[in-house]
């Protein structure tokens, strides 16, 4: 980013420092205030920033009538906004800044209640009611009666058959109720006789003893195929080395030997 020509990086301490801005000062004065006509154009000239903030200050001086000033305030500084239009050109450090404070309305005087606590009667009962009510209220509702009537009645229009799955079961399926569960699960828990525990241990003392004696044949097999086939690599290769000896013995002979 700092490739493009006349960028530079500024740190958020040098835009906070006073005497960094009233050092340097603007850069780009003409940039400004062609951005300042801009931005004072695309407002509309109808809505009047000085009267505005005017209502709002002389709201909160009415509301505040008769109560305390408090010595301290929240103040807030934004530097997002400019300052209202009439209040005079800045000064000092609060050059280009705005300070606004924000402070919550004191409660009204008087006792806490409803706002209209003496309401008459006839705001929350009615009386009885005239015939033409009566009719109204009559056409308005249907009775138990005319309700399960139009439980019977069917609606062509609102039938969507090729919405439904039907499922038909072909046996009856009960739920089991928690006890028949409960009892179940205490049944299959008992222990068994001493008897059959002996019979299952015998059991599987057998069964571990004949898996042991299949392991140890099937190593004692694996051993003895090893060795064979130790045995025999080594006779090849004594037979081999004879041959060789043997061989080379014919040779010397009959380079020996005259011809």
């Amino acid at each position: 980013m700092f490739d493009i020509l006349e960028a530079r990086e500024v740190a958020r301490a040098d835009l906070d420092s006073q005497s960094s801005s009233d050092d340097d000062g603007n850069p780009y004065p003409t940039l400004e205030a062609r951005f300042r006509d801009q931005v004072e154009r695309s407002y509309d000239e109808g809505y009047k920033t000085e009267t505005h903030d005017q209502g709002i200050v002389e709201d909160l001086d009415t509301a505040a009538v008769g109560q305390p000033v408090e010595e301290d305030e929240e103040a807030y500084t934004f530097r997002l906004f400019a300052r209202p239009k009439g209040s005079g050109p800045p000064k000092g450090k609060d050059k280009g800044v705005q300070k606004v404070t924000l402070r919550s309305p004191s409660p009204a005087s008087g006792e806490p209640g409803f706002v209209n606590p003496r309401r008459q009667l006839a705001y929350y009962f009615t009386g009885t009611a005239s015939a033409e009510q009566a009719e109204q209220y009559s056409n308005a509702t249907i009775s138990s009666e005319q309700l399960l009537q139009g439980l019977k009645t069917r609606w062509p229009g609102f039938e969507l058959p090729w919405r439904v799955t039907m499922l038909k079961s072909t046996r009856r399926t009960t739920i089991p109720r928690s006890e028949d569960v409960s009892q179940e699960l205490t049944a299959k828990r008992k222990r068994s006789g001493k008897k059959r525990r002996i019979a299952v241990r015998k059991k599987f003392a057998l069964k571990s003893a004949m898996e042991s004696a299949a392991r140890q044949s099937q190593a004692e097999k694996e051993a003895a195929f090893r060795d064979k086939r130790t045995r025999k690599n080594r006779e090849k290769k004594t037979k081999k080395r004879q041959k060789d000896k043997l061989k080379k013995a014919q040779d010397v002979q009959e380079a020996h030997d005259p011809a």
